[in-house]
């Protein structure tokens, strides 16, 4: 089974070792992500992401190649917005983007979203001739 590796462009270099030299520097909330499964099948790639509490109208779906980026405008609460005696507020709110990339292009126009009880499943059909070939090195 491969694994997907998340890309994190803004990861931190600093290692955990110095986690406790530098507490007050440290962030220790980790940056949210869209959490997801993708199975590959003989001619299309399923993808299962949680995005709860996001209305479907922004959830946005780009296909480039073999490149899949997932975007939600999570909203904020109204007594966030209005700050109305907020004691701790910890939910976030704001753009989440999850960018990752396929083993081979799909068809950006017969790729389906279907959106239900806070997972977004995606459909994404593998593109004809562009399979992986090995090339002999002479």
């Amino acid at each position: 089974m491969k694994t997907l590796k998340p890309f994190f462009p803004f990861e931190t270099p600093i290692p955990a070792a110095f986690k406790g030299i530098l507490p007050m520097v440290w962030d220790e909330a980790a940056a949210p992500t869209i959490p997801l499964d993708v199975v590959e099948g003989d001619k299309e790639y399923a993808v299962w992401a949680e995005i709860p509490g996001v209305a479907k109208e922004k959830i946005y779906v780009d296909v480039d190649g073999d490149v899949v980026t997932l975007s939600a405008e999570v909203p904020a609460d109204i007594a966030l917005k209005n700050e109305a005696n907020v004691i701790r507020g910890e939910r976030f709110h704001g753009m989440l983007t999850r960018t990752f990339t396929l083993p081979i292009e799909v068809e950006a126009e017969a790729t389906k979203a279907v959106y239900e009880n806070g997972v977004l499943m995606l459909t994404l059909p593998k593109k004809l001739g562009a399979a992986t070939r090995r090339v002999v090195v002479n």
